[in-house]
């Protein structure tokens, strides 16, 4: 990544909450890093320990589901896990069920994996503090893991 914009603290500290700016194909190459389990262009780059590790999301978040705040009709709620800045969720729909592992940033920038379909996808919106931030899975439901069957 060549391009990125990181919002600095006054005490010199990145700031990790909506203060991280990327081109969407930088973000594509990080879904598939991960994706790929670390390794990119045959290079290992994260340790498969440590991405498992990071990706695991086995912190319930009570009562949260990124499909049922996006309002849809498409997808079925589903329980959603948090990790390292990452989460999971399972996109549920009448034809099947596919589990994501993404990173969610303000206003509704996604970063989706989807190993089982071998796939990585990216959303980026301007919804700041609206639900339609989450229209993204909606999307998911309805369009993308359809096709990508």
């Amino acid at each position: 990544m060549a391009r990125y914009r990181w919002t600095i603290d006054p005490a010199g500290h990145g700031m990790t909450a909506g203060s991280f700016f990327m081109r969407p194909a930088d973000m594509a190459k990080i879904g598939q890093l991960v994706l790929n389990g670390g390794v990119w262009n045959g290079k290992r780059i994260i340790s498969k320990k440590w991405l498992d590790k990071s990706t695991k999301c086995d912190i319930p978040i009570q009562d949260a589901s990124f499909m049922k705040t996006s309002q849809s009709n498409a997808g079925i709620p589903q329980p959603t896990y948090y990790g390292f800045y990452w989460y999971r969720e399972v996109i549920k729909t009448s034809s099947g069920s596919y589990p994501v592992i993404l990173a969610s940033g303000n206003g509704g920038q996604y970063i989706m994996i989807l190993e089982s379909l071998d796939m990585v996808v990216v959303f980026t919106q301007g919804n700041y503090r609206s639900w339609k931030a989450k229209q993204a899975f909606d999307m998911m439901a309805r369009y993308i893991v359809q096709a990508g069957k």
